[in-house]
């Protein structure tokens, strides 16, 4: 496993972002059959329309589903949003 260490390089900085909003679409897609909410949420949050969904188009980089890529905004993600919630029966209660 390669560990990113930021070296100032605007380029490797770019790359690693890039590279992590690939693999996070990529598992998206790949959880979207069994957690449907959860991944419609992260579509939500990276601003994309539901052609991520599409197994076609599963290489494509995340960029390819932005009309405008240098001005495309992501949703603002407050603190301890839960993506995948826990089931009430995974719920201890006191």
């Amino acid at each position: 496993m390669l560990l990113f260490k930021d070296s100032g390089e605007e380029r490797i900085r770019t790359q690693a972002l890039s590279d992590a909003f690939h693999m996070v679409r990529v598992a998206s897609v790949l959880m979207h059959p069994i957690a449907p909410k959860g991944t419609e949420m992260i579509r939500e949050y990276l601003n994309l329309g539901r052609e991520i969904w599409s197994w076609d188009r599963i290489f494509e980089p995340v960029y390819a589903f932005m009309e405008n890529p240098a001005e495309h905004r992501l949703k603002l993600l407050e603190p301890h949003v839960d993506f995948f919630p826990k089931h009430p029966s995974q719920v201890r209660m006191r």
